[in-house]
């Protein structure tokens, strides 16, 4: 994640792929690596009986935002697959 006006916070939503379900977030940490940051979604987080969501949201220095994936161009979260035993 970059920005000219530099990044002042990137954040994870997810939750499992049940309407029933709020949304957790997580702050990510920058990685040290140039425009990289991460997090670890807790393991508790997935569930055996739904699969999983999540999106990103960034914040710049000015106070602008954006959301990745961006709604208007395409689905506006990720889906994870997750495998059933």
């Amino acid at each position: 994640v970059t920005d000219a006006s530099g990044v002042q916070s990137v954040r994870v939503r997810y939750r499992p792929v049940t309407q029933f379900e709020d949304y957790a977030t997580l702050d990510l940490q920058p990685t040290g690596e140039p425009g990289g940051f991460a997090a670890t979604i807790p393991a508790a987080a997935l569930s055996a009986r739904w699969d999983f969501m999540y999106f990103l949201e960034a914040l710049d220095s000015a106070g602008n935002g954006a959301n990745w994936p961006d709604l208007a161009h395409e689905m506006p979260y990720v889906i994870v697959r997750l495998q059933r035993e």
